[in-house]
């Protein structure tokens, strides 16, 4: 069983930010909107990678705009930036986050 551990971190360290940023006050409504959805799918067992790259998608206009907060900027350029370098999983590297 490749990982399962190391994913279930993950999976358990993203839901933990993403409930912190929801809570935040500082975020935008839609931001917020994006966020609950990915808490959603987490929440209910999706595929992980999907997930991930469902809320990339959703915040990728965001941050093309320039209409992101700095927290949840924060967490889009971990996804993005960082490729899961002992998973090889886009976005699973969350240890340093907030």
């Amino acid at each position: 069983m490749f990982g399962i551990k190391k994913t279930k971190k993950a999976e358990q360290q993203l839901l933990t930010n993403l409930n912190d940023l929801i809570e935040d006050g500082s975020i935008s409504p839609q931001e917020r909107q994006i966020l609950q959805v990915a808490k959603a799918g987490l929440e209910k067992n999706e595929y992980l990678p999907r997930v991930l790259r469902d809320l990339e998608d959703g915040l990728q206009p965001l941050a093309l705009q320039g209409k992101m907060s700095d927290k949840v900027r924060e967490l889009y350029l971990a996804m993005v930036s960082q490729s899961g370098s002992e998973l090889k999983w886009r976005g699973l590297c969350f240890g340093n986050l907030m």
